[in-house]
């Protein structure tokens, strides 16, 4: 087990956490988070799922492994990372980032790189000490994604939060992914991005057209099938992990369902779909009654509800659940490796 730290993300520390909770569970890490502030959690888990955190994490700002402490002097071993190039973030208001710089370069060997370090090293103090937390820089490309996008459609998901709805439906690499109202596949890009087998759909064959450019401007390959959401082409129990936004509003398609009609078919569907065990992520719009939803009906437990504020008159929930494992589906778990 390795101890690790994250610093959240401040847009939303609720999501971020969750997020971090979800990437653990996705690598069979149970390890507990503390919360040292609102902003800031440590944590202990496998090796596999902590870089996962340090590697996948969209709502994190910084993370990385504990790796030594100040205490008079400093206890660290940095061996197995990039020093040809760091710099030290002192977030203890105690001016120890000179005196960590100087220990590296002599101690080390290490370079300082303010502009574009190759590892972070973050300083913080918790109740256990004074921590030194290592970071290896992962350049995940949020903000170049969305500039580089061939197809924009309106409503479309920054690539910061499809990577956090990926996450927090357990995604994982070479198991089958789906999102049924991908839109311009935002969402199923990042899945791409992680190494999910990746699947979307969606009513609008342009919009299906346009989802393949955007993979191909980010040099991933997803599958793309023009089809209804609620009439699909997969198997029942075929999808290791779901996450999507649907439609809602007078700029989208409801397939002239009441919205309440619209997403309970959707848990429904999910419901049907997903195989024993499997997580999802789904966005759901302000006014909408939750806990009428039929989850339990349809074999799915949610294991969070995460408000996230569009704008000041508007509130949109994010989703977090499993589908329900249970004896008699267990047949279900083998034919994942077929593929949907």
């Amino acid at each position: 087990m390795k101890q690790f730290l994250a610093i959240l993300w401040g847009g939303n520390a609720g999501l971020a956490r969750e997020e971090v909770k979800a990437l653990l569970e996705t690598y069979g890490s149970k390890g507990q988070l503390m919360e040292i502030s609102p902003r800031l959690v440590l944590g202990e888990a496998s090796s596999i799922a902590a870089d996962a955190v340090l590697r996948r994490a969209a709502c994190v700002r910084h993370a990385g492994l504990v790796v030594g402490r100040v205490d008079g002097e400093i206890f660290a071993d940095l061996s197995g990372y990039d020093l040809d190039g760091f710099k030290v973030l002192d977030l203890t208001g105690s001016s120890l980032q000179s005196r960590i710089g100087d220990w590296v370069r002599t101690r080390w060997g290490g370079r300082v790189d303010l502009d574009s370090p190759a590892t972070v090293l973050v300083v913080l103090r918790t109740q256990q000490g004074i921590l030194l937390v290592a970071e290896s820089f992962v350049e995940k490309r949020f903000w170049h994604r969305k500039m580089g996008r061939p197809y924009v459609r309106i409503g479309a998901l920054h690539p910061q939060l499809a990577r956090c709805m990926v996450n927090l439906a357990r995604a994982k690499e070479n198991f089958w992914f789906f999102d049924p109202f991908s839109g311009s596949s935002a969402i199923t890009v990042e899945a791409a991005l992680v190494g999910a087998l990746s699947i979307s759909s969606d009513l609008d064959y342009e919009a299906c057209k346009g989802g393949m450019l955007n993979a191909a401007a980010s040099d991933v390959e997803i599958c793309s099938v023009n089809a209804d959401a609620f009439h699909q082409f997969l198997r029942d129990g075929s999808v290791a992990s779901l996450a999507t936004d649907p439609p809602f509003g007078r700029l989208s398609s409801t397939h002239r369902l009441p919205r309440d009609k619209l997403f309970s078919d959707v848990v429904k569907m999910m419901g049907r779909l997903l195989m024993p065990n499997a997580g999802f992520s789904v966005l759901i719009p302000q006014g909408i009654d939750l806990a009428s939803l039929p989850w339990k009906e349809n074999g799915l437990k949610v294991l969070a509800v995460i408000p996230m504020r569009a704008h000041r008159s508007f509130t949109r929930y994010v989703i977090r659940g499993e589908k329900a494992t249970c004896a008699s589906d267990a047949s279900l778990k083998e034919e994942n490796g077929e593929g949907p």
